[in-house]
């Protein structure tokens, strides 16, 4: 099963051929797989899952959590469901009629006591005495999107009675507890969609959801999500925020709206770059199982009243994104999406998956809720990175790279342009050593072509330091990464392994883009001797378990090259690194049984040796062209020399071959670190 453009049309779309009959196609493909597990108007959203491990519910589980699974596989299923039935609603898969089938699982769900009930507030209070906050919530928010844009054919055919059941689950959730992050959006959408059709809310409740989650923003376009930044920025607070705009904000809070609209033009003007030339996102943060759902963001840009995106570049990126997934065999299992990223990867799979949870990626089949003559669905295509070209070469930029920094969340985009990958480089994150979310962060980049790995517990982790020593004797990768900025086309930042316990044991990492990948000279310090320190490049999926490893020198400097299918990656040690190792992995792939990784490695025995700063350079590219002697080595010299700071008795010098001469210099990063 996936899904194929038939009859494509590269006029309007000449880099996808998608329109939108292709997309409602996809959505039609993606349903009757979900379909194909339901025979009946009884039976519920709840497909076999692809994992039983970590996913739930599980077989202990109390009824309100099998409840809050039913829920998720409607309320998620019904966002692409929602626009094919505006098409036509007299649509049946599998015998089914799409539009009786989400009316009446709605209606019953949302009751008490019946076979498929979600589960009621007043029944969780019972079963968990603790008092919440439930799964039920997030839900409610996305049925109350489903409800306003499916409410022609839907709400508006309710008996009164109908409407009352669906009203009180609605406000029981929406006026309950929730938690402190985008979860208070789940509520103010439950209780806004109460007040667009004519029923109570509690105004204090409102505002204070309203007030909070905007007290979240941190600048560029971005908000912090809890503790964390990532794509909840993206799913949640672009796209929720503009729905509210476009319900309620615009007629009763002009001011606020005028202030969302600010926000998302500030996010959307960088926020297309982290996509790789084809629309590929990048496996990044936790929820990666959510895919496409990355690019909803742009869809939700003409809901505003005023947008500076052009329509043509924002289909462009959505249906590269789409394609990115849909047309891969392995996203499909049982007919639908699996608990993964494209085949099953329970390293990404958090305790709050169930097998509905995937479908969170049906929010990008929101742009089909734009009519057919919107300049999203009329304009031509565009890519935006014919105009990075201008980008090029500057006192600080390396030819053929562009990049942007986002101070707001820590970020820099890379786009490299000869290559089409995208790479991030992230910060702005405590996370514990426990913590699952941890392999999800903790790296020094992602790319949009190599996702990131499972941690394997050494001898090196892909794209993360990993050091063993006494004190972390089954070794250790950083927890935390503080941003510091960039300077003098150097991007700065910190990344801690035990904080706050110590702010010692660090990496001051500082990075400078080069075609194909990055130099790093990163600064090491660790508390404890003797310590044996790695660091990967991304790991390199091995396709018909061949790969090719080649070793040399280019100009002394010892390098390796990973080759397999049609990637390449390479790393060159430049300075305080003692050798380059490869290692073949199993099972830590997000894309293939097995794994090359190259990696850097030093180890430090006496106390107060001099240690130099850990210089390499890291590059990934497709194979069909091998690296060149320039690539392998994009730094012609590289001096430490004294300081005038007695903080930071050394600086490093670089010349680069593009004729960029470059000072790495960590003197008074305390001061400008931000976590």
């Amino acid at each position: 099963m996936k899904f194929s453009v038939n009859d494509p049309d590269y006029i309007t779309s000449p880099y996808t051929g998608m329109t939108r009959k292709h997309w409602l196609e996809a959505a039609k493909m993606v349903l009757i797989g979900v379909f194909s597990h339901i025979h009946s108007l009884d039976d519920p959203v709840m497909p076999p899952r692809s994992e039983n491990k970590i996913s739930y519910p599980r077989p202990d589980s109390k009824p309100g959590v099998v409840g809050a699974a039913r829920y998720e596989g409607l309320a998620r299923t019904m966002c692409m469901a929602v626009p094919l039935m505006l098409e036509d609603e007299t649509l049946e898969l599998g015998g089914i009629n799409l539009r009786d089938y989400y009316a009446h699982q709605i209606v019953t769900g949302m009751q008490a006591g019946t076979p498929n009930t979600f589960g009621t507030l007043q029944e969780l209070l019972k079963e968990r005495p603790d008092g919440g906050p439930y799964q039920q919530t997030v839900e409610c928010g996305i049925m109350a999107i489903n409800l306003m844009n499916s409410r022609s054919v839907i709400w508006d055919r309710y008996t009164q009675e109908e409407k009352d059941i669906v009203a009180k689950f609605m406000s029981d959730f929406g006026h309950y507890r929730t938690h402190e992050s985008n979860w208070r959006f789940f509520n103010l959408h439950a209780l806004t969609f109460l007040k667009c059709v004519g029923y109570p809310v509690d105004e204090t409740i409102y505002q204070d959801h309203l007030e909070y989650l905007f007290s979240l923003y941190a600048g560029d376009g971005w908000y912090r999500d809890g503790n964390l930044f990532d794509y909840y920025s993206a799913w949640e607070f672009m796209v929720d925020a503009n729905c509210w705009c476009d319900w309620y904000g615009y007629e009763h809070e002009p001011e606020m709206a005028e202030m969302i609209e600010r926000n998302h033009d500030a996010f959307i003007r960088s926020y297309w770059r982290m996509f790789g030339r084809n629309g590929e996102s990048i496996l990044w943060g936790r929820s990666g199982t959510y895919r496409f759902c990355t690019c909803s963001p742009f869809a939700a840009s003409f809901w505003l009243k005023h947008t500076n995106l052009h329509p043509g570049l924002a289909r462009r990126v959505m249906s590269g994104n789409l394609l990115q997934f849909l047309t891969r065999e392995e996203m499909f299992m049982n007919g639908v999406p699996c608990l993964g990223f494209y085949g099953p990867f329970s390293a990404m799979v958090q305790n709050y998956s169930c097998s509905g949870s995937p479908f969170w990626m049906s929010k990008a089949f929101l742009c089909l809720c734009l009519p057919e003559d919107h300049p999203f669905w009329t304009d031509k295509e565009e890519d935006g990175w014919d105009g990075l070209e201008d980008n090029e070469c500057s006192a600080a930029g390396a030819q053929g790279v562009s990049s942007v920094t986002v101070d707001g969340s820590g970020m820099q985009f890379v786009n490299h342009r000869e290559s089409g990958i995208t790479e991030i480089k992230t910060s702005k994150f405590i996370l514990s050593p426990e913590s699952d979310y941890l392999p999800a962060y903790s790296r020094v980049a992602f790319s949009s072509a190599l996702p990131w790995e499972k941690f394997s517990g050494g001898p090196a982790e892909a794209m993360a330091y990993f050091c063993k020593c006494s004190r972390y004797p089954d070794g250790a990768v950083p927890t935390s990464m503080a941003y510091c900025g960039r300077d003098g086309g150097v991007l700065y930042r910190r990344a801690y392994f035990d904080l706050p316990a110590t702010r010692m044991d660090r990496v001051d990492l500082a990075d400078i883009e080069v075609p194909y990948g990055t130099v790093r000279v990163d600064r090491f310090r660790m508390s404890d001797r003797p310590f044996t320190v790695t660091l990967g490049n991304y790991g390199l999926p091995v396709e018909e378990n061949q790969v090719q490893v080649e070793e040399g020198e280019v100009q002394g400097h010892p390098y390796r090259i990973a080759v397999s299918g049609g990637m390449q990656t390479a790393v060159v040690l430049l300075q305080g690194w003692q050798q380059v190792n490869s290692v073949i992995r199993e099972g830590v792939s997000a894309v293939s049984d097995k794994s090359c990784l190259l990696y850097a490695e030093a180890s430090r025995k006496e106390w107060y040796d001099a240690m130099p700063p850990l210089a390499c350079v890291m590059l990934q590219k497709p194979a069909d062209v091998p690296f060149t002697e320039e690539e392998l080595l994009p730094v012609v010299s590289l001096e430490m020399k004294k300081s005038s700071k007695w903080d930071n008795p050394f600086v490093c010098e670089l010349k680069m071959r593009d004729g960029r001469c470059l000072t790495v210099n960590y003197s008074e990063l305390d001061g400008r670190t931000v976590i």
